[in-house]
């Protein structure tokens, strides 16, 4: 389906956007950064979970980070809450840099990428990037960011934001992360470079229910192997994605998520009637039969329940988990098949100084590869979902053998006396055997050290491990960040 198609129907939402700009007394509102800022990120996670807050999917808004702040630190004067405060003081001037990064590396692992990190790669020698941000008044505010290796450079996190609390328009390269997940999310990360979108969403719950939605619509880059009438095509694959959660009592959170991949090259041609088809009734729609052929389905799809759960007291904890599948199963509209169960626990007080996250993630086969889209759901040549996926033979396509995994993460935060903080992450992946190739485990253990100064930060970090072809690899890097 052509891009152009989509906008139609998103105009209407756009102009009621613009039209609240004038009848509205609250804001649009801006975004945290995502796997970009390691050290105002924890503290975000651990403000929320004291305010007893749910977060079903990324980025955070700004609006949702003010409401922590009023119920925690209106009652305590931590130096969480004092960090905060002054992280979220950048967001109140007319224009103001956000972050900047630059980072020197070296590794001997090849044609890999780190993860989570829109798709810079172990060989890249230095990266870096920088995002500012610009409020033009109450309900227009534009984000201005780059990312940059020695290879390439990224309009990452730039985009035009206009609306109120909720029904807010953002329009560039706002990354989407579909998950309670921190390792990882199946569905989609910032693990590849993030596509250009056009979105809607509200940016704090509505109603006593607490519902949060999204819609967003964009293209995947340029890919040489699309299916269609017996051969191979070039196209840009759309990508629209929904999400709809419900926070029916404070400190538990449910939600769904879908993704569908669609168009591309000669393939658009798809009307927006064939796109709801596909999207209410996905076995018909979605899968070939003596009905349908390869090039009349409408592309491909994966979907995901997810849910998070936080508690409150003397040792405060959450527990979320994920649900997804890429595809139909038995022909049921309802039914996830080749499933992947994700399941988590972060508990940010251990002790006075430790922090424990724990996560795991399994799934079976066939995900992020499909026979309509040779490079899968794939941006730039990165998977778009769990960067351990890529944890497999991709010689042949970006998105690779599509064998079933099992991926264990477990961190440990450690802050100093002195100020200073340590992060230490170990990682497992585990391929299934019943593929052609043999793999081996793979597994790393990566440690950070952030030190933190008045003007600057510094963060230097380790990593070590095997691939799944039993190769040992190591990374080095040191980076200093305003």
């Amino acid at each position: 389906m052509h891009i152009k198609k989509f906008l139609i129907f998103f105009y209407p939402a756009f102009y009621l956007a613009v039209f609240l700009t004038a009848n509205s007394t609250v804001a649009a509102s801006a975004y945290l950064p995502i796997k970009q800022s390691a050290s105002i990120e924890r503290k975000i996670d651990k403000l929320l979970l004291l305010a007893n807050m749910t977060t079903l999917k990324k980025p955070i808004a700004i609006n949702q980070v003010n409401k922590a702040v009023e119920k925690v630190c209106s009652v305590q004067n931590s130096v969480l809450c004092s960090d905060i405060r002054n992280h979220l003081k950048k967001y109140e001037s007319a224009a103001n840099l956000i972050d900047a990064k630059v980072t020197v590396q070296l590794s001997n692992r090849d044609d890999a990428a780190l993860a989570n990190q829109r798709g810079i790669k172990y060989q890249s020698n230095y990266h870096g990037h920088a995002t500012g941000f610009s409020r033009i008044n109450d309900y227009i505010s534009f984000s201005a960011g780059i990312q940059m290796d020695e290879d390439n450079l990224t309009m990452e996190n730039t985009y035009l934001s206009v609306g109120t609390d909720w029904l807010q328009f953002d329009l560039g390269t706002k990354p989407h992360w579909l998950s309670p997940m921190d390792n990882s999310a199946m569905l989609l990360s910032t693990h590849a470079s993030t596509i250009p979108t056009l979105s809607f969403s509200n940016s704090v719950p509505l109603t006593s229910v607490g519902i949060n939605y999204e819609i967003f619509v964009g293209e995947l880059s340029t890919s040489d192997k699309i299916y269609y009438q017996g051969e191979y095509i070039s196209g840009k694959p759309i990508l629209t994605g929904l999400h709809f959660s419900i926070t029916p009592w404070q400190g538990f959170s449910l939600g769904v998520n879908r993704l569908l991949q669609s168009g591309g090259g000669e393939r658009d041609s798809n009307s927006l009637s064939d796109f709801f088809g596909a999207f209410l009734k996905p076995a018909t729609n979605d899968n070939t039969s003596e009905d349908l052929s390869v090039d009349e389905q409408f592309g491909n799809q994966v979907a995901s329940l997810v849910s998070q759960f936080t508690f409150t007291g003397t040792v405060p904890f959450s527990l979320y988990f994920e649900y997804a599948g890429e595809d139909t199963s038995r022909g049921f509209n309802y039914k996830l098949g080749n499933s992947a169960l994700s399941a988590g626990l972060y508990i940010p007080t251990l002790t006075d100084s430790i922090g424990l996250r724990l996560e795991m993630a399994e799934w079976q086969n066939g995900w992020y590869v499909h026979h309509v889209y040779k490079d899968g759901l794939t941006n730039k040549g990165n998977i778009i979902g769990n960067w351990a996926a890529e944890s497999r033979y991709r010689e042949t396509s970006f998105s690779g053998d599509g064998v079933g995994a099992y991926n264990a993460m477990a961190k440990i935060y450690w802050s100093l006396n002195n100020g200073d903080d340590i992060t230490i992450t170990a990682n497992m992946t585990e391929n299934e055997s019943y593929t052609q190739y043999n793999y081996d485990t793979s597994y790393q253990l990566r440690v950070e050290w952030l030190k933190v100064g008045d003007e600057h930060s510094w963060e230097s970090s380790i990593e070590y491990g095997k691939d799944i072809f039993n190769e040992s690899y190591y990374s080095i890097s040191t980076s200093i960040a305003w």
